[in-house]
């Protein structure tokens, strides 16, 4: 997705934000105008070393802050997947 909000920092804005499942990272990619194309670098927004913790989709709410839909399972990809109970949605947004 691209964050067109502006509660999280300036950084953000216009920012590809990307959710990594395998190495448990929500990515971000600022863009940057460089002629009639763009320019970006690859930069962490929220990691865990939490082995459950499997980000698969982003979004923002209304209000400029950040979803994240968090699978919680212990294995990548859905194999052997039982419980159909735990998932979790975090919130990010600046302190306050």
């Amino acid at each position: 997705m691209i964050y067109e909000g502006d509660l999280l920092p300036k950084e953000y804005f216009g920012a590809v934000l990307e959710a990594e499942a395998g190495p448990r990272v929500i990515n971000y990619f600022p863009l940057t105008r460089k002629g009639a194309s763009f320019r970006t670098e690859h930069k962490i927004m929220l990691a865990s070393d939490d082995p459950w913790f499997r980000p698969v989709d982003v979004t923002a709410a209304p209000d400029g802050s950040v979803f994240v839909a968090d699978w919680y399972d212990g294995g990548v990809g859905g194999h052997q997947f039982r419980d159909q109970t735990t998932g979790r949605i975090l919130r990010i947004a600046p302190k306050g």
